[in-house]
């Protein structure tokens, strides 16, 4: 779990400390500049130093972080009109051996209709076999990594680039 602190949060000259799973600091800054929500700083704390500060707590949970990531890549992929992706297995394999391409009205549904169509494959067994061992797959997509190929990550990286399918 990571402890990320918004200081000054809406100008109310509190401290908030947000508890999460997946979310970053600089996720964390971008969707509070998105949502016009004034603060003074974002930043990681650890563990161990939580006892310093004075703060209201909140607590992600697996659907505002998955909200807060969708509303940033969103964000990010607003003058793109497609984007060219791949989605690895468990195991660290390309799913099929060609990218997907989606339009951007169509991105978060069009990763998981790949997803599924994939996942779908193995409903008969029931499971997916890994290296590893088995992966129940209604567990999979937190075992499989979104790839983002086009644009270049090195020049536009969204958010979800080698996460897991978490977010869908």
């Amino acid at each position: 779990m990571k402890n990320i602190i918004v200081t000054d949060y809406n100008q109310s000259g509190e401290n908030v400390i947000i508890f999460c799973d997946q979310l970053s600091q600089e996720l964390i800054k971008k969707f509070l500049e998105i949502k016009n929500i004034p603060f003074t700083d974002v930043a990681e704390v650890k563990p161990d130093d939580l006892q310093y500060y004075l703060y209201e707590p909140v607590w992600f949970r697996e659907k505002q972080e998955r909200e807060v990531i969708r509303l940033v890549t969103e964000n990010e992929a607003d003058s793109l009109q497609e984007i060219e992706f791949s989605i690895n297995s468990p195991d660290g394999f390309a799913i099929h051996w060609e990218n997907f391409k989606v339009s951007k009205s169509d991105f978060f549904d069009g990763i998981k209709k790949v997803y599924d169509d994939w996942k779908n494959r193995y409903a008969r067994q029931g499971y997916y076999s890994s290296n590893t061992g088995k992966i129940k797959l209604d567990e999979l997509h937190n075992h499989c990594t979104f790839i983002q190929v086009y644009p270049d990550p090195d020049l536009l990286t969204l958010p979800i680039h080698k996460k897991n399918l978490s977010f869908l």
